[in-house]
């Protein structure tokens, strides 16, 4: 009988109290949802090649350029994006990004800081997830900028909870500028889609369902609702965009109200080729991998 995997993410984001996040344990159940197996201390969905892979430990950053257009209030906007990708040391005091080597509370992170031009749009974000378990996040900073002036969006793990802090240039229909916008600490972002999705461990027809809350990018102080996701990894294809031709895995990510797809390299570390969702899509323009030397990164254990 085909086993689907059901993966109830304990989506616990990078603890401000200094103690360590737990690990992320996998569920398997039926197609029919209904008869759980044991949990096992392993996640087969992440793939350990990716997370340990020298690549990240050696300082490499990844620079992946993009064509992108979204649609915003009906109309298509093009804009050109960067994606920067490596490995940080964040802080469990700080809960920051730090180059402080003397440092005894560090925590290995995979760092993706995205900057994006448009017409009249400037749009940036920061996101970063544990390397050892990259389906979970660490920190998650997004900037919006248009003639409006500036909204931004700040998502954090108190003790106990789960807090996004909105703040905007603009009051809103009530007169607020401002807001805090309690989360449930499981619920996986949307915006982790393009990172965390590259270290599946990836396998034709294999399926699994994500709680994933709506983009937070975009200027909207309305709280995000979580929306149970059937990921599914298609197949293998070959794409060709303007940065060349690639041998891709194609993810479909269906919800009642929509389907989106993601193309990811079939190589290590898996670059996002291409993207197609309903209000966004990209496509590889140019790659380039950058040698750095980071002496926080030979520390041990990290």
């Amino acid at each position: 009988m085909k086993l689907i995997i059901l993966f109830g993410i304990a989506l616990t984001l990078f603890a401000c109290d200094g103690k360590p996040p737990e690990s992320v344990e996998k569920k398997l159940t039926s197609t029919s949802r209904t008869e759980p197996k044991p949990e096992e201390h392993t996640n087969a969905l992440l793939s350990e090649t990716w997370t340990q892979h020298p690549f990240w430990q050696e300082g490499t950053e990844e620079r992946a350029e993009y064509e992108v257009e979204r649609i915003i209030e009906g109309r298509a906007v093009k804009f050109s994006e960067t994606r920067l990708t490596r490995k940080e040391a964040f802080t469990r005091q700080a809960y920051s990004a730090t180059t402080d080597t003397t440092r005894t509370d560090l925590v290995a992170a995979l760092s993706q800081h995205t900057i994006a031009k448009g017409e009249n749009i400037v749009y940036s974000s920061s996101l970063s997830i544990l390397q050892r378990d990259a389906l979970k996040l660490t920190k998650y900073i997004a900037s919006w900028t248009d003639e409006r002036g500036t909204f931004t969006k700040t998502v954090r793990r108190l003790v106990g909870r789960t807090m996004l802090y909105i703040h905007s240039w603009q009051a809103d229909n009530d007169g607020k500028g401002d807001a805090d916008i309690d989360l449930a600490k499981n619920d996986f972002l949307y915006d982790q889609l393009p990172l965390s999705l590259r270290a599946l461990n990836f396998k034709e027809g294999q399926e699994f369902y994500w709680n994933t809350l709506s983009e937070l990018l975009e200027p909207t102080d309305e709280k995000p609702t979580p929306i149970e996701r059937h990921f599914k990894i298609e197949k293998l294809e070959t794409l060709t965009v303007p940065a060349g031709t690639f041998q891709c895995w194609r993810i479909s990510i269906k919800s009642a109200e929509k389907e989106d797809y993601y193309w990811f390299d079939s190589q290590t570390p898996n670059v996002m080729v291409k993207a197609q969702t309903d209000r966004y899509s990209a496509e590889l323009r140019h790659l380039d991998y950058i040698k750095r030397h980071v002496a926080i990164l030979n520390k041990a254990k990290l």
